[in-house]
């Protein structure tokens, strides 16, 4: 019993150890920076703008992808234990639909609104240069917390923790390559989404392996694809309004992130994004959206 608790625990305590490993990797970038040619300060700056500005920002969106995870890990247990096959499978397409989904509008709003963003949240309009390469970022961080909490829930805890050490590995590689060169902290951002990618690649790979495909290409590309389509273009138009309103940039960027939201769900409805299991899957703090979706009218069987 305890052997195959720990077992169990050490690999998944490991996994976290391992994502902290992974962005601790960007310490190389002051010295890289310098060996490029900048001066010490001018290095620090730019490392701060990174891993103090533009990774927060990066690692907000990954609160739903982990909530996902944490959800995802008993629901296919669960489904295992039973013999329901169908249900495991079932279980692994919704969490990755939803994940998908939502962590690409996350990654378009960073994009597009970098320069906003980062001017009304920290005065500093540069670190939008880190800013709009890491927003990619978003979308693979999310694809690897969703398959590791499926690939957990089937047993294979161990898998999620070598493809984030393949990934650290990587990141590391390339990180001391690029911003070593004339890429700089824009290297080392595109550094991370390739560890990134990495890891949710693989995750998904191992995902597939098992289980086979769980969700169609239309649910986890063209639909999504449709809404960002609405988003991304309405986004510029949506903020300048609001600085024209409000006066200010705060009023433009609040109105485009929750303007562009609900824009990129609307459309998503639209086009059949959204299933009736899904609000099932959806973390209990997203009550509010819970009832819109189900009082839509839009939601798919």
């Amino acid at each position: 019993m305890l052997r195959e608790f720990l077992g169990q625990a050490v690999p998944v305590s490991m996994t976290g150890a391992m994502f902290t490993l992974f962005t601790l990797a960007d310490v190389v970038v002051p010295a890289r920076l310098q060996g490029a040619g900048f001066s010490a300060e001018v290095a620090t700056a730019w490392y701060g703008r990174l891993t103090g500005g533009a990774m927060p920002l990066i690692n907000l969106p990954s609160l739903f992808s982990a909530s996902l995870q944490l959800a995802l890990v008993p629901a296919v247990a669960a489904c295992l234990a039973a013999g329901d096959a169908p249900g495991v499978r079932g279980h692994a397409g919704t969490g990755l639909r939803l994940t998908v989904a939502f962590t690409a509008a996350a990654a378009v709003g960073l994009a597009v609104l970098a320069e906003p963003l980062c001017l009304t949240l920290y005065g500093d309009p540069l670190v939008a240069v880190a800013l709009r390469p890491l927003a990619a970022a978003v979308v693979f961080l999310g694809l690897q917390q969703a398959t590791a909490g499926i690939l957990q829930g089937l047993g294979e805890v161990t898998l999620p923790l070598w493809h984030l050490g393949a990934a650290a590995l990587l990141k590391l590689v390339l990180t001391w390559y690029l911003a070593g060169y004339s890429w700089g902290v824009v290297g080392a951002a595109w550094a991370t989404v390739a560890g990134f990618g990495l890891a949710g690649l693989l995750g998904l790979a191992a995902v597939v392996h098992r289980l086979g495909s769980v969700a169609s290409l239309a649910d986890l590309v063209l639909r999504p694809a449709a809404g960002l389509a609405v988003m991304g273009l309405c986004l510029p138009a949506l903020y300048r309004w609001g600085v024209e309103v409000g006066g200010s940039p705060w009023g433009g960027t609040l109105l485009a992130v929750v303007g562009g939201a609900f824009l990129y769900l609307a459309a998503l409805l639209v086009v059949g994004g959204f299933r009736q299991t899904d609000l099932e899957m959806l973390p209990g703090r997203a009550g509010f959206l819970k009832r819109w979706l189900k009082g839509s009218g839009f939601l798919r069987p």
